[in-house]
């Protein structure tokens, strides 16, 4: 997906962004698992396409999104403050980007 959006507007900026967890992912360690998992091809794919000369791509870790315990309604979906604490990282990242 990143290469074919590149190829039609080389000069944009591509945000990767990892997979926040689960909050019972400290209970639930397939839930836990699958993240790292997701999250570990993620990190795979933004080497390769930094060692392939792709330019303008960033990452935007889980650790980044910081989503804390109580962010979430269920354990996955986000509240309100999960919601904030996902705009206040890529808003970091996005003026890191500009700048």
């Amino acid at each position: 997906a990143v290469l074919s959006l590149k190829e039609v507007h080389p000069d944009t900026p591509v945000v990767l962004v990892e997979h926040a967890g689960y909050s019972d992912a400290f209970t639930d360690r397939e839930r836990e698992l699958a993240v790292r998992q997701v999250n570990r091809w993620s990190q795979d794919i933004y080497t390769q396409l930094l060692g392939a000369g792709v330019e303008e791509i960033y990452y935007l870790s889980k650790e980044d999104i910081g989503l804390s315990m109580d962010a979430t309604v269920d354990g996955t979906h986000p509240t309100d403050w999960g919601m904030q604490q996902y705009a206040d990282a890529y808003a970091q990242l996005l003026e890191d980007i500009i700048d």
